[in-house]
């Protein structure tokens, strides 16, 4: 799922505010969990 799909989907006003909301509750940044996943044996992410 593309990040403005997200940012549409669950009502945020654009990228930045989803990127906030998704750094504070999950201490990671979108990017940092796209990588993370992409690069973890079976595609999940590890905490």
């Amino acid at each position: 799922m593309r990040i403005n799909e997200i940012v549409n989907e669950f009502g945020f006003s654009d990228q930045s505010h989803l990127n906030k909301f998704f750094k504070k509750h999950r201490n990671v940044s979108l990017t940092g969990y796209r990588k993370a996943k992409k690069f973890t044996p079976g595609g999940n992410f590890q905490w």
